[in-house]
Formats: C-alpha cells, structure tokens, sequence
C-alpha cells in the first residue's frame, strides 16, 4: 500500500457537523477500502483517493523507503498533501523542474488536447502513438504477439 503503514499511518478528518477534525488510524486494509479507527472510538471506510486528502504524512517519511511502494490503483501519492510538499522540496533541493500538475493528484492531471478521433490525448499518448508508429514501419514483427512455439523457432 506504500504510504499506508496499518497501525501506524494517521488521519486528520474534518466533519461538517463539528468544527475541527478528528484524529485516527487506519488499522484495516480490504482493496479499495481502509478502517480507519478514530481516537473518539468511531470507525469509518474509505476508498483510497477519498482517504488520500486526510493521510498525516510528515515530510521526513519520503525519504524512509518503507514508504517507497505505490500503488497507484489504490491511490496516488501525489494526491497526499504531504507527500506532494516533500516531493516538490526534493525536486527544487535537485534542480529538477517538474510539472506543477504532477503534484496535484490524480484528480489534477489534464488532456489539454485531443487526438484525431477526438478522445483527449496527453504527451506520452502522442508519444507512445508516435513511438509505435515508427516502430511498426522499421520492425513489424517486433509488434506481433509471441507464443512459446514462436520463441522455440526464432532461436
């Protein structure tokens, strides 16, 4: 789960009907869902990009390489205000020059244009289309699936 250490990783929550937050654990991993255990004694599930916004994540963790694994179809780190802040003052401490909306979560990143059939195309679908494209022309059987019998007689 990455930033997610069970037992250990905390939450800040605000609650419409009180003023401040409540303060929890998230004790219980069941894909997509977390527990969280508040320290009032109430439990609560979220899904992983609805519990992102609330993780306590200090920026010290970054560099702690138990929190080195994402997986990015539970949640994206970017998405946690933490870790975003600590990713941004590593890049700046590196000179390495990122674009803003990659530190903004999942919910940030935009499809400024659109491909020829009119679906939203990003710079690595440009790319990876254009990449494919030349690859075909130069090596079209390095695009042909390969089965065990294939591998067996291209030796």
């Amino acid at each position: 789960m990455g930033l997610v250490i069970l037992g250990t990783t905390r939450v800040e929550v605000p609650f419409a009907k009180h003023s401040g937050t409540f303060a929890g654990t998230v004790i219980q991993f069941c894909k997509p869902w977390f527990k969280v255990a508040f320290d009032d004694g109430d439990v609560a599930d979220y899904e992983g990009h609805e519990l992102a916004r609330h993780i306590v994540f200090p920026e010290e963790d970054f560099y702690d390489p138990a929190f080195w694994y994402y997986d990015f179809s539970t949640m994206n780190p970017a998405s946690v205000p933490g870790w975003g802040k600590a990713c941004e003052s590593f890049c700046e401490s590196v000179s390495i020059d990122i674009p803003e909306a990659w530190l903004g979560g999942a919910n940030n990143f935009v499809a400024p244009n659109l491909d020829s059939a009119g679906e939203p195309a990003d710079a690595f679908r440009v790319r990876e289309r254009a990449e494919l494209q030349a690859a075909s022309s130069a090596t079209p059987s390095a695009l042909v699936p390969r089965s065990g019998a294939d591998f067996a007689t291209s030796r």
